[in-house]
């Protein structure tokens, strides 16, 4: 590989870590995160499940949880009335090639804590946060 080349690729993966960062970056120790990613926009599944969290605004705000909608081309940020922005890059650091339906749940520290490819109720949800040791600590 030449170096022009390997200029390049740094420049890629630098930049593929900076967008990323720039959109999760801002709510690292102030929101644990649920991407909820789909590749396409009209998903059942995806509306399925920001319908089971839509009750549920105290639990989340108490464990700081917000979500995002994901897809290739924008995502969405809250649930019922989100916010839309676009951008692709999370979708592409975050998303496996494996189905087109997936969660991913990422803590307060950044750090992925769970990824599954099937609904999660709420309850299922809060229970793995609440074993957090960050959240044990909160609900002190």
């Amino acid at each position: 590989m030449n170096s022009s080349t390997r200029f390049l690729l740094l420049v890629f993966l630098f930049s593929s870590f900076y967008a990323q960062s720039q959109v999760l970056s801002s709510r690292q120790w102030k929101n644990r995160v649920l991407l909820i990613m789909s590749e396409n926009p009209n998903d059942p599944l995806v509306k399925q499940q920001v319908s089971l969290f839509s009750k549920d605004a105290e639990e989340m705000k108490e464990r700081k949880l917000l979500l995002l909608q994901v897809f290739p081309e924008f995502y969405l940020m809250g649930g019922d009335s989100a916010i839309r922005r676009t951008s692709a890059e999370v979708y592409f650091d975050y998303k496996s090639a494996k189905k087109s339906f997936e969660l991913v749940l990422i803590g307060l520290d950044g750090d992925e804590k769970m990824r599954r490819t099937e609904l999660i109720r709420p309850q299922d949800l809060y229970a793995i946060i609440d074993a957090m040791p960050m959240r044990r600590y909160e609900m002190k």
